[in-house]
């Protein structure tokens, strides 16, 4: 028996249950995304991700399925399911699944507390469905034209190739899934903790003007606050599990440096905005950077280069802390929003 028929009796023989897999991780997604909507659970909560991958997940086993069903109609399935009923089941799970869509809230808008990081993970997540289909499906073409070798008259080094691309591409496609999955999950979470400093910000009151997700020559500002008093705060978001330590102007984790040094970041962010708000209120007024640790341990009065760097548990506390500042901010704080908002000027 070819290694094509082989795959062709498997799927058949598994038809069913993969129809039934998709039919339940679809109906799950469908009661996770109801009780979400009627208990009101904040559209920038992670579950909804975790909703999107389930119905992905649901439409991709159904789709096997009824592949199974059409490439594999001799074989008998172990459920007994007929192809009609193969084809009711996946019309429910594209119907469950459009539904479920459609019901789970809004993404977040631009400018919105980790909207930038969010679809950055969105898209990370595409390329990687598209890499890891299209790598399998190459991996399958070669698994069937290696069993097919001897009628379509493939021999020697046709073989040896055959085999090579199936095992080196198997290897390499696992590979480049493991990568992704891990950037995937970093942007989530870095995504997450955008969305809780986000959260802490809204509740600060009327005495505080946020503006969230700007651009700049030297990577996304997550968030900047302007006080009543004139006060401005730039606030990068960390998502790093951890222990955070300093050595000399080095942030450490865990006793290494940190990749993509946020000091760095955070400086050439206040230096880039200081030039900014000169052209817009004729001077550079201070402005105070905080990195903001949503999951590390972070020492208490931890400061380095004149960048406070703290556990997101005191962030209300050093926002809401009394200080003296420049009150032309507040009275411009329309008029930085809107100028921010454009594209960033080098």
């Amino acid at each position: 028996m070819s290694t094509g028929e082989v795959l062709v009796m498997v799927f058949g023989l598994l038809r069913g249950l993969l129809m039934l897999a998709g039919t339940l991780f679809v109906l799950g997604a469908l009661a996770v995304t109801l009780a979400g909507r009627m208990a009101g659970m904040d559209p920038r909560h992670r579950r909804w991700g975790r909703v999107r991958g389930m119905l992905i997940q649901g439409l991709t086993l159904g789709s096997l399925g009824l592949l199974g069903g059409i490439l594999g109609a001799s074989v008998p399935d172990l459920l007994g399911l007929p192809i009609g009923a193969l084809i009711l089941l996946w019309i429910l799970i594209l119907g469950i699944s459009l539904l479920a869509f459609g019901l789970i809230p809004r993404k977040l808008g631009a400018g919105e507390a980790g909207a930038s990081t969010r679809a950055m993970a969105m898209r990370r997540k595409r390329i990687l469905m598209a890499v890891t289909l299209g790598g399998g499906l190459l991996l399958i073409a070669a698994a069937l034209l290696l069993g097919e070798s001897r009628a379509l008259g493939i021999g020697g080094a046709g073989l040896l190739a055959l085999a090579l691309m199936i095992r080196l591409g198997s290897d390499l496609l696992d590979r480049i899934a493991r990568r992704g999955e891990r950037a995937v999950r970093r942007a989530e979470r870095g995504a997450y903790a955008e969305e809780q400093v986000g959260r802490i910000l809204e509740e600060l009151g009327d005495g505080f003007f946020v503006i969230h997700d700007l651009e700049s020559p030297y990577g996304n500002i997550d968030h900047l606050v302007i006080t009543r008093e004139g006060r401005m705060f730039l606030l990068e978001t960390k998502s790093h599990p951890g222990r955070i330590t300093a050595d000399g102007d080095r942030l450490l984790r865990n006793g290494r440096p940190i990749e993509k040094d946020p000091i760095q970041q955070i400086l050439r962010n206040i230096l880039w905005l200081k030039g900014r708000l000169r052209e817009l209120i004729g001077r550079e007024p201070w402005i105070e950077g905080v990195v903001v640790f949503s999951r590390a341990f972070v020492p208490a009065d931890l400061v380095v280069r004149g960048v406070r760097v703290q556990n997101i548990r005191y962030l209300r506390q050093t926002l809401q802390r009394p200080g003296r500042g420049d009150p032309a901010l507040w009275e411009a704080r329309e008029r930085i929003r809107q100028a921010l908002k454009g594209k960033p000027k080098d």
